[in-house]
Protein backbone atom coordinates (compact mmCIF):
# COMPACT_ATOMS: atom_id res chain seq x y z
CA UNK A 1 0.00 0.00 0.00
CA UNK A 2 1.32 3.46 -0.87
CA UNK A 3 0.28 6.80 0.60
CA UNK A 4 0.41 9.78 -1.72
CA UNK A 5 -0.20 13.51 -1.82
CA UNK A 6 -3.85 14.66 -1.77
CA UNK A 7 -4.90 17.76 -3.64
CA UNK A 8 -8.55 18.51 -2.98
CA UNK A 9 -10.59 18.25 -6.14
CA UNK A 10 -13.66 20.46 -5.94
CA UNK A 11 -15.10 19.45 -9.28
CA UNK A 12 -13.32 16.43 -10.67
CA UNK A 13 -14.31 16.67 -14.28
CA UNK A 14 -15.85 20.07 -14.93
CA UNK A 15 -12.58 21.56 -16.15
CA UNK A 16 -12.18 18.98 -18.88
CA UNK A 17 -15.73 18.22 -19.96
CA UNK A 18 -17.26 19.85 -22.98
CA UNK A 19 -20.86 20.88 -23.31
CA UNK A 20 -22.89 18.18 -24.98
CA UNK A 21 -21.30 15.33 -22.99
CA UNK A 22 -23.96 12.63 -22.83
CA UNK A 23 -24.51 11.03 -19.44
CA UNK A 24 -27.55 9.01 -20.53
CA UNK A 25 -27.48 5.61 -22.20
CA UNK A 26 -29.86 5.02 -25.12
CA UNK A 27 -29.51 1.29 -25.68
CA UNK A 28 -27.53 -1.72 -24.42
CA UNK A 29 -26.62 -4.18 -27.18
CA UNK A 30 -25.12 -7.64 -26.85
CA UNK A 31 -22.70 -7.76 -29.78
CA UNK A 32 -20.99 -11.12 -29.20
CA UNK A 33 -21.01 -14.22 -27.04
CA UNK A 34 -17.29 -14.82 -26.64
CA UNK A 35 -17.28 -17.66 -24.08
CA UNK A 36 -14.74 -18.18 -21.35
CA UNK A 37 -13.88 -15.28 -19.05
CA UNK A 38 -13.74 -11.97 -21.00
CA UNK A 39 -11.76 -9.55 -18.89
CA UNK A 40 -10.14 -6.76 -20.91
CA UNK A 41 -11.34 -4.97 -24.05
CA UNK A 42 -9.84 -2.45 -26.45
CA UNK A 43 -10.91 -0.85 -29.71
CA UNK A 44 -8.20 -0.11 -32.25
CA UNK A 45 -7.80 2.98 -34.39
CA UNK A 46 -9.54 1.10 -37.22
CA UNK A 47 -12.40 0.11 -34.93
CA UNK A 48 -11.40 -3.52 -34.42
CA UNK A 49 -12.40 -4.97 -31.05
CA UNK A 50 -10.02 -7.21 -29.11
CA UNK A 51 -10.58 -8.91 -25.75
CA UNK A 52 -8.60 -10.98 -23.29
CA UNK A 53 -9.80 -14.20 -21.68
CA UNK A 54 -8.27 -14.35 -18.21
CA UNK A 55 -9.16 -18.03 -17.71
CA UNK A 56 -7.75 -19.47 -20.95
CA UNK A 57 -5.14 -16.79 -21.67
CA UNK A 58 -6.54 -16.36 -25.17
CA UNK A 59 -6.72 -13.03 -26.99
CA UNK A 60 -9.75 -12.78 -29.25
CA UNK A 61 -11.05 -10.48 -31.97
CA UNK A 62 -14.77 -9.68 -32.04
CA UNK A 63 -15.77 -9.38 -35.68
CA UNK A 64 -18.44 -6.98 -36.95
CA UNK A 65 -20.88 -9.87 -37.50
CA UNK A 66 -20.51 -11.04 -33.90
CA UNK A 67 -18.25 -13.98 -34.68
CA UNK A 68 -15.04 -14.42 -32.71
CA UNK A 69 -11.54 -15.10 -34.01
CA UNK A 70 -8.75 -16.31 -31.73
CA UNK A 71 -5.67 -14.13 -32.25
CA UNK A 72 -3.54 -15.77 -29.54
CA UNK A 73 -4.43 -19.34 -28.50
CA UNK A 74 -4.16 -20.70 -25.00
CA UNK A 75 -0.71 -21.56 -23.69
CA UNK A 76 1.14 -18.39 -24.64
CA UNK A 77 -0.17 -15.95 -22.01
CA UNK A 78 -1.13 -16.86 -18.45
CA UNK A 79 -4.05 -14.91 -16.93
CA UNK A 80 -4.39 -12.38 -19.78
CA UNK A 81 -5.93 -9.29 -18.20
CA UNK A 82 -5.59 -5.70 -19.47
CA UNK A 83 -5.26 -4.93 -23.17
CA UNK A 84 -4.58 -1.87 -25.30
CA UNK A 85 -3.89 -1.34 -29.00
CA UNK A 86 -1.36 0.76 -30.87
CA UNK A 87 -1.39 1.41 -34.62
CA UNK A 88 1.99 2.04 -36.21
CA UNK A 89 2.65 4.67 -38.88
CA UNK A 90 2.50 1.85 -41.42
CA UNK A 91 -0.99 0.86 -40.22
CA UNK A 92 0.06 -2.29 -38.36
CA UNK A 93 -1.96 -3.11 -35.24
CA UNK A 94 0.00 -4.02 -32.13
CA UNK A 95 -1.61 -5.20 -28.91
CA UNK A 96 -0.14 -4.96 -25.43
CA UNK A 97 -1.54 -7.40 -22.86
CA UNK A 98 -0.82 -7.70 -19.16
CA UNK A 99 -0.14 -11.17 -17.81
CA UNK A 100 -1.36 -10.73 -14.30
CA UNK A 101 -0.59 -12.71 -11.16
CA UNK A 102 -4.11 -12.89 -9.75
CA UNK A 103 -6.71 -15.60 -9.43
CA UNK A 104 -9.37 -14.78 -12.09
CA UNK A 105 -12.26 -15.63 -9.74
CA UNK A 106 -11.21 -14.20 -6.38
CA UNK A 107 -8.91 -11.45 -7.63
CA UNK A 108 -6.38 -12.46 -4.96
CA UNK A 109 -2.68 -12.22 -5.80
CA UNK A 110 -1.45 -15.80 -6.21
CA UNK A 111 1.97 -15.22 -7.76
CA UNK A 112 4.41 -12.59 -8.97
CA UNK A 113 4.69 -13.87 -12.54
CA UNK A 114 3.27 -10.72 -14.09
CA UNK A 115 4.67 -9.38 -17.33
CA UNK A 116 3.61 -7.37 -20.36
CA UNK A 117 3.23 -9.13 -23.70
CA UNK A 118 3.42 -7.57 -27.17
CA UNK A 119 1.30 -9.10 -29.92
CA UNK A 120 1.64 -8.60 -33.67
CA UNK A 121 -1.98 -8.93 -34.82
CA UNK A 122 -1.03 -9.88 -38.40
CA UNK A 123 1.06 -12.87 -37.37
CA UNK A 124 -0.19 -13.61 -33.86
CA UNK A 125 3.41 -13.54 -32.65
CA UNK A 126 3.73 -12.97 -28.89
CA UNK A 127 6.88 -11.49 -27.38
CA UNK A 128 7.68 -10.24 -23.90
CA UNK A 129 7.90 -6.45 -23.73
CA UNK A 130 8.47 -6.14 -19.96
CA UNK A 131 9.41 -8.90 -17.52
CA UNK A 132 8.35 -9.27 -13.88
CA UNK A 133 11.49 -7.87 -12.28
CA UNK A 134 9.74 -4.61 -11.30
CA UNK A 135 6.07 -4.88 -12.25
CA UNK A 136 4.78 -8.06 -10.62
CA UNK A 137 0.99 -7.95 -10.89
CA UNK A 138 0.02 -5.78 -13.91
CA UNK A 139 -3.64 -5.29 -14.73
CA UNK A 140 -4.83 -2.12 -16.50
CA UNK A 141 -2.74 -0.83 -19.40
CA UNK A 142 -2.83 2.07 -21.86
CA UNK A 143 -0.50 3.69 -24.40
CA UNK A 144 0.05 7.38 -25.07
CA UNK A 145 0.45 8.98 -28.51
CA UNK A 146 4.23 8.52 -28.34
CA UNK A 147 3.88 4.79 -27.76
CA UNK A 148 4.84 4.82 -24.08
CA UNK A 149 2.99 2.35 -21.86
CA UNK A 150 1.26 3.02 -18.53
CA UNK A 151 0.41 0.12 -16.24
CA UNK A 152 -1.59 -0.35 -13.04
CA UNK A 153 0.17 -2.88 -10.81
CA UNK A 154 -2.32 -4.33 -8.35
CA UNK A 155 0.52 -4.85 -5.92
CA UNK A 156 0.16 -1.11 -5.24
CA UNK A 157 1.73 1.14 -7.87
CA UNK A 158 1.21 2.79 -11.25
CA UNK A 159 4.11 2.73 -13.70
CA UNK A 160 5.21 4.42 -16.90
CA UNK A 161 7.18 2.20 -19.28
CA UNK A 162 9.08 4.27 -21.86
CA UNK A 163 9.08 2.68 -25.32
CA UNK A 164 11.54 3.84 -27.98
CA UNK A 165 10.97 4.24 -31.73
CA UNK A 166 12.18 0.69 -32.31
CA UNK A 167 9.56 -0.67 -29.92
CA UNK A 168 11.97 -1.53 -27.12
CA UNK A 169 10.89 -0.93 -23.52
CA UNK A 170 12.99 0.94 -21.00
CA UNK A 171 12.98 0.57 -17.22
CA UNK A 172 9.55 1.07 -15.58
CA UNK A 173 9.15 4.33 -13.65
CA UNK A 174 6.93 4.25 -10.56
CA UNK A 175 4.68 7.31 -10.83
CA UNK A 176 3.39 6.75 -7.31
CA UNK A 177 6.66 6.21 -5.43
CA UNK A 178 7.84 9.45 -3.86
CA UNK A 179 4.89 11.75 -3.20
CA UNK A 180 4.03 12.79 0.38
CA UNK A 181 1.16 11.40 2.40
CA UNK A 182 -2.47 12.13 1.64
CA UNK A 183 -4.11 9.66 -0.74
CA UNK A 184 -3.93 5.91 -0.21
CA UNK A 185 -3.42 3.74 -3.28
CA UNK A 186 -4.00 0.13 -2.35
CA UNK A 187 -4.92 -2.07 -5.33
CA UNK A 188 -4.88 -0.05 -8.60
CA UNK A 189 -6.52 -2.05 -11.35
CA UNK A 190 -8.09 -0.36 -14.40
CA UNK A 191 -6.38 2.47 -16.25
CA UNK A 192 -7.15 4.87 -19.08
CA UNK A 193 -5.37 7.99 -20.26
CA UNK A 194 -5.74 11.32 -21.99
CA UNK A 195 -3.02 12.84 -24.20
CA UNK A 196 -2.85 16.58 -23.54
CA UNK A 197 -1.83 19.28 -26.02
CA UNK A 198 1.29 20.17 -24.00
CA UNK A 199 2.56 16.56 -24.31
CA UNK A 200 1.61 15.77 -20.73
CA UNK A 201 -0.59 12.78 -19.95
CA UNK A 202 -3.53 12.41 -17.55
CA UNK A 203 -4.27 8.97 -16.14
CA UNK A 204 -7.47 7.73 -14.50
CA UNK A 205 -7.08 4.63 -12.34
CA UNK A 206 -9.54 2.44 -10.46
CA UNK A 207 -8.48 1.38 -6.96
CA UNK A 208 -10.06 -1.87 -5.77
CA UNK A 209 -8.75 -1.62 -2.22
CA UNK A 210 -11.56 -2.76 0.08
CA UNK A 211 -11.64 0.57 1.92
CA UNK A 212 -10.86 2.65 -1.15
CA UNK A 213 -13.16 1.64 -4.03
CA UNK A 214 -12.39 4.96 -5.67
CA UNK A 215 -10.93 6.60 -8.76
CA UNK A 216 -7.55 8.31 -8.79
CA UNK A 217 -6.32 10.92 -11.26
CA UNK A 218 -2.60 11.17 -12.03
CA UNK A 219 -1.33 14.15 -14.00
CA UNK A 220 2.02 13.26 -15.57
CA UNK A 221 3.79 16.49 -16.67
CA UNK A 222 6.65 16.44 -19.15
CA UNK A 223 9.41 17.56 -16.79
CA UNK A 224 8.07 17.61 -13.21
CA UNK A 225 6.70 15.15 -10.67
CA UNK A 226 3.23 13.60 -11.10
CA UNK A 227 0.29 15.15 -9.25
CA UNK A 228 -2.22 12.81 -7.61
CA UNK A 229 -5.85 13.75 -6.91
CA UNK A 230 -9.04 11.89 -6.07
CA UNK A 231 -11.87 11.87 -8.58
CA UNK A 232 -14.07 10.05 -6.09
CA UNK A 233 -13.47 9.77 -2.32
CA UNK A 234 -12.45 6.49 -0.66
CA UNK A 235 -15.42 4.55 0.65
CA UNK A 236 -16.12 1.05 1.94
CA UNK A 237 -17.69 -1.25 -0.64
CA UNK A 238 -21.43 -0.69 -1.00
CA UNK A 239 -24.20 -1.30 -3.53
CA UNK A 240 -25.58 2.14 -2.74
CA UNK A 241 -25.64 4.30 -5.87
CA UNK A 242 -22.74 6.70 -5.86
CA UNK A 243 -20.40 4.21 -4.19
CA UNK A 244 -18.21 1.74 -6.02
CA UNK A 245 -17.76 -1.91 -5.10
CA UNK A 246 -14.63 -3.29 -6.76
CA UNK A 247 -14.29 -0.85 -9.67
CA UNK A 248 -12.56 -2.74 -12.47
CA UNK A 249 -12.10 -1.21 -15.95
CA UNK A 250 -12.28 2.49 -16.76
CA UNK A 251 -12.70 4.53 -19.95
CA UNK A 252 -13.17 8.14 -21.01
CA UNK A 253 -15.22 9.50 -23.89
CA UNK A 254 -14.33 12.39 -26.20
CA UNK A 255 -16.35 14.84 -24.07
CA UNK A 256 -14.55 14.02 -20.82
CA UNK A 257 -17.07 11.74 -19.13
CA UNK A 258 -15.56 8.80 -17.22
CA UNK A 259 -17.11 5.31 -17.37
CA UNK A 260 -16.35 2.68 -14.74
CA UNK A 261 -17.09 -1.05 -14.76
CA UNK A 262 -18.37 -1.38 -11.18
CA UNK A 263 -17.93 -5.14 -10.94
CA UNK A 264 -19.60 -6.14 -7.69
CA UNK A 265 -22.46 -3.65 -8.22
CA UNK A 266 -23.15 -5.27 -11.63
CA UNK A 267 -23.30 -1.96 -13.44
CA UNK A 268 -21.42 0.58 -15.50
CA UNK A 269 -21.27 3.88 -13.66
CA UNK A 270 -20.56 7.27 -15.13
CA UNK A 271 -18.79 10.11 -13.38
CA UNK A 272 -20.55 13.21 -14.67
CA UNK A 273 -18.81 16.51 -15.40
CA UNK A 274 -19.88 17.85 -11.97
CA UNK A 275 -18.30 14.87 -10.21
CA UNK A 276 -21.45 12.86 -9.41
CA UNK A 277 -21.44 9.06 -9.76
CA UNK A 278 -24.61 7.60 -11.28
CA UNK A 279 -25.59 4.32 -12.92
CA UNK A 280 -25.19 4.36 -16.71
CA UNK A 281 -26.11 0.74 -17.54
CA UNK A 282 -27.16 -2.12 -15.30
CA UNK A 283 -29.27 -2.30 -12.17
CA UNK A 284 -29.18 0.45 -9.53
CA UNK A 285 -29.78 -2.22 -6.89
CA UNK A 286 -26.76 -4.23 -8.02
CA UNK A 287 -28.84 -7.15 -9.29
CA UNK A 288 -26.93 -9.51 -11.58
CA UNK A 289 -28.51 -10.60 -14.84
CA UNK A 290 -28.26 -10.64 -18.61
CA UNK A 291 -30.67 -8.19 -20.21
CA UNK A 292 -30.01 -5.82 -23.10
CA UNK A 293 -32.19 -3.17 -24.73
CA UNK A 294 -33.57 -0.44 -22.48
CA UNK A 295 -30.70 0.75 -20.25
CA UNK A 296 -33.14 1.35 -17.39
CA UNK A 297 -33.96 -2.37 -17.25
CA UNK A 298 -30.65 -3.74 -18.50
CA UNK A 299 -28.65 -6.13 -16.35
CA UNK A 300 -25.00 -7.13 -16.26
CA UNK A 301 -23.14 -9.79 -14.32
CA UNK A 302 -19.70 -8.74 -13.08
CA UNK A 303 -18.68 -6.28 -15.80
CA UNK A 304 -14.89 -6.01 -15.96
CA UNK A 305 -13.18 -4.62 -19.04
CA UNK A 306 -14.45 -1.37 -20.53
CA UNK A 307 -13.40 1.06 -23.23
CA UNK A 308 -14.88 3.77 -25.44
CA UNK A 309 -14.72 3.06 -29.18
CA UNK A 310 -14.27 5.39 -32.15
CA UNK A 311 -18.02 6.08 -32.33
CA UNK A 312 -18.01 7.08 -28.63
CA UNK A 313 -19.99 3.98 -27.68
CA UNK A 314 -19.03 2.13 -24.50
CA UNK A 315 -17.80 -1.47 -24.87
CA UNK A 316 -18.09 -3.81 -21.87
CA UNK A 317 -16.75 -7.25 -21.05
CA UNK A 318 -19.77 -8.76 -19.27
CA UNK A 319 -17.60 -11.29 -17.48
CA UNK A 320 -20.02 -13.75 -15.90
CA UNK A 321 -22.27 -13.73 -18.97
CA UNK A 322 -19.26 -14.37 -21.25
CA UNK A 323 -20.39 -11.59 -23.59
CA UNK A 324 -19.22 -8.30 -25.03
CA UNK A 325 -21.84 -5.57 -24.89
CA UNK A 326 -22.10 -2.10 -26.35
CA UNK A 327 -23.86 0.87 -24.79
CA UNK A 328 -25.04 3.57 -27.19
CA UNK A 329 -25.49 7.10 -25.91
Amino acid sequence: MKTLSLFVLVSALSVMACSGSSTTAKEVQSIATVGGCPDGVTSSEAGNIYITDICSGEVKKVNSDGTVTIIVPTGQIDDADGITSVTTDAGKEILYVTQTGTDPDSGEIISTDGSIKKIDVDTGTVTELVDNSVITNPTGIAADSSGNIYVADQSGAVYKVPVDDAGNAGAPVDLTATLPAGVTIDAPHGLTLVDNSDNSVTLYVTDQGVNNNNIIKIDVPVATEPVITEVTPPTPASAEEGKFNKPHGIGRDKNGAIFVADENNNRVAIITPNGNVVTFAGDNAGTAGDESGDPNTSKLDKPRGICVDNSDAVLICDYANAKVKKVLK
